[in-house]
């Protein structure tokens, strides 16, 4: 963690940084765009966050879910594949995901894979509330939704981040730059917490207790992204938002 935090005062302003300015200003490339400004943002705020715990809802299994496939009852040389599978649905997910947000609100998107997520964390345990007994079965449908739901928390938070600050900034280059590095970092601290967390969590408890606690992770975070982000969009109509399915698209282009 501490090396992600030193990293933050080591990132270059700038990844590409033989890139001239299109406008030929000499002020355009000093006017470095600040990382502060993705965390002053709500919407922004809100995706970062998204990218964070969705890694680390979706990481976590990595030490603990293969002993509990031996324990019921899979051969431990087989338990590669259940990982492979709900990467798979994650691989197969994404563009099936980008192609939905041309017609959805990628914030409705955004809502409904957390809500998935928690939805397939409760029956991979299985959760204890349901009363449901463990089975391999179950597990493998279960992953395989986890997979798909972690493609929707994945694929809109790009557009969602670059839509929330363009209105504030105009330098598209370090924007894309600095959301690369932003990203890379939620990511690997993700997978560090998370696997971190659940091995603990598991020693301590067991695996379907840890199971539902990120489960209900995910649906708490559901619960404020709906909060912050999806009612004022279509309750409020907050004007920092902007709808982005097709039939939008195409009135914008009809109107230039």
């Amino acid at each position: 963690m501490f090396l992600s935090l030193g990293a933050v005062y080591s990132m270059p302003a700038r990844l590409n940084n033989n890139h001239e300015p299109q406008n030929g200003s000499s002020q355009a490339s000093t006017n470095f765009f600040r990382y502060s400004t993705f965390f002053k943002n709500k919407y922004s705020l809100l995706a970062l966050l998204a990218r964070l715990l969705s890694t680390v809802c979706f990481w976590f299994l990595d030490p603990i879910l293969g002993l509990q496939l031996v324990k019921l009852g899979m051969k431990d040389n087989n338990t590669g594949f259940v990982f492979a599978l709900y990467a798979a649905t994650w691989a197969i997910g994404s563009p099936v995901v980008g192609y939905i947000c041309q017609y959805v609100n990628r914030r409705v998107v955004i809502l409904v894979s957390f809500l998935l997520l928690a939805v397939s964390l409760l029956f991979v345990g299985p959760s204890v509330i349901l009363g449901l007994q463990p089975s391999i079965p179950m597990a493998l449908v279960s992953l395989s939704i986890l997979g798909l739901s972690v493609a929707g928390c994945y694929v809109p938070l790009v557009s969602e981040i670059v839509e929330a600050i363009e209105s504030e900034e105009s330098q598209r280059d370090q924007v894309a730059d600095k959301i690369s590095v932003l990203f890379c970092m939620l990511t690997a601290l993700g997978s560090f917490l998370g696997p971190l967390s659940a091995g603990a969590m598991t020693d301590a408890t067991s695996f379907r207790f840890t199971t539902d606690v990120f489960a209900l992770i995910a649906f708490v975070f559901a619960l404020i992204y709906f909060v912050m982000a999806v009612i004022p969009t279509y309750f409020l109509k907050d004007p920092a938002t902007k709808g982005n399915s097709k039939v939008e698209m195409i009135d914008i282009e009809e109107t230039e």
